[in-house]
């Protein structure tokens, strides 16, 4: 059959680029046909092979990035971090200068440990994170309320009501402000 991709019909792409493998008969002949993304994904599933890097050990940072300390720890060591962990070391830290910088790593990081998040470690890639912890993630990162005292009371009910075993017992919870 000669027809250009252009002329493809809404289905007919479909089946082209997603079709699951399947059995089909051509010309009296028993094939299996599967989709051009489905079998790409199984060649590249054979050839690419992930591995940490040797030279930075996944930090994905440079020497120049890796060679800057703090108290003798660098940027990729601190991103390995669990946040509660993080969250200790930055409070131990005395730099005159950056104390801003510092308020600021500091209240992120106790959003972290406030929503029940202190076991994540900060160089979790998003993509494994639960459906549960990326809206709390979401949730640290929009929670720069202007409104004083409101961040920290909503992160706590926020935190509770993820902490609820079931779903159906979320809307049973209540709140003491």
């Amino acid at each position: 059959m000669d027809k250009l991709i252009a002329k493809y019909s809404t289905d007919e792409l479909g089946l082209l680029l997603h079709a699951e493998a399947c059995k089909v008969k051509s010309q009296g002949t028993n094939l299996t046909y599967e989709g051009l993304i489905p079998r790409i994904r199984k060649f590249s599933d054979r050839v690419i092979v992930f591995a940490t890097c040797t030279a930075c050990n996944g930090t994905r940072l440079n020497d120049t990035a890796r060679s800057v300390t703090i108290d003798g720890v660098n940027i990729g060591e601190v991103s390995s971090l669990q946040a509660d962990a993080a969250l200790t070391w930055v409070n131990q830290l005395e730099l005159p200068g950056a104390e801003p910088l510092l308020a600021t790593l500091r209240q992120l990081l106790q959003g972290f440990e406030d929503i029940g998040l202190g076991y994540s470690g900060l160089d979790r890639p998003s993509g494994t994170l639960s459906g549960g912890e990326a809206q709390r993630v979401r949730m640290i990162r929009q929670l720069g309320s202007p409104v004083p005292g409101a961040a920290p009371w909503f992160m706590k009910v926020a935190s509770t009501a993820f902490a609820c075993p079931e779903p159906s017992q979320a809307t049973a919870w209540t709140t003491t402000a």
